[in-house]
């Protein structure tokens, strides 16, 4: 089964930022003075980090069909060549109706093309927004995803905090704490 979490609104401390690419680590490089640049096989007193990328795949204007379709397959190289320098992880953010913010509206179907030209960089969805989905059709689309990657998935599960990319779906924000909790009770038990 696909791993998973639950994304906080507050942050993550291992969270680097640079341009439109950000890195996840695993360890508290923050405490330890650790800085984007750094290493990804960095040994600090012992402690082993680990990198991956965070994708939001912005699109700035003008937009073109031309320029999305180029920012999808630049992606998928560069997660490709990523593998090949040792970063371990890739997350993708959905997203939708924001294409200067992220034009990642189906992030299982790029970590889907993604999966078939790599074979060790774990593939994340952080996060999918849950209150936009059936929790069964999350389940059955991480796990195939899943399989199709050879157990690399990790799946992000949460709640959008703008009306702007819920109510197109038919959600209203004051409903979206209940969905993800339902959510959460219900996608686990369908993997196991």
């Amino acid at each position: 089964a696909p791993r998973w979490f639950v994304l906080l609104t507050k942050g993550c401390a291992g969270y680097h930022h640079r341009g439109q690419i950000a890195l996840l680590c695993d360890c508290d490089c923050h405490r330890l003075g650790i800085q984007w640049g750094d290493s990804p096989r960095l040994k600090e007193g012992g402690i082993t980090m680990r990198f991956g990328l965070f994708y939001t795949l912005r699109f700035p204007e003008p937009w073109s069909q031309e320029g999305e379709y180029k920012c999808l397959w630049e992606t998928v190289e560069q997660v490709t060549y990523a593998e090949e320098m040792g970063f371990e992880g890739l997350w993708l953010t959905e997203h939708h109706f924001i294409p200067t913010w992220s034009m990642c509206a189906a992030p299982e179907v790029i970590l889907s093309a993604i999966s078939q030209r790599t074979s060790k960089i774990r593939l994340g969805i952080a996060v999918v927004m849950s209150p936009i989905h059936h929790p069964l059709h999350i389940a059955v689309k991480t796990a195939t995803l899943d399989l199709l990657s050879n157990g690399r998935v990790d799946l992000g599960v949460g709640r959008s905090t703008t009306p702007l990319q819920l109510t197109p779906f038919g959600v209203q924000l004051e409903d979206t704490r209940d969905m993800v909790d339902e959510a959460l009770s219900i996608i686990p038990r369908m993997w196991t």
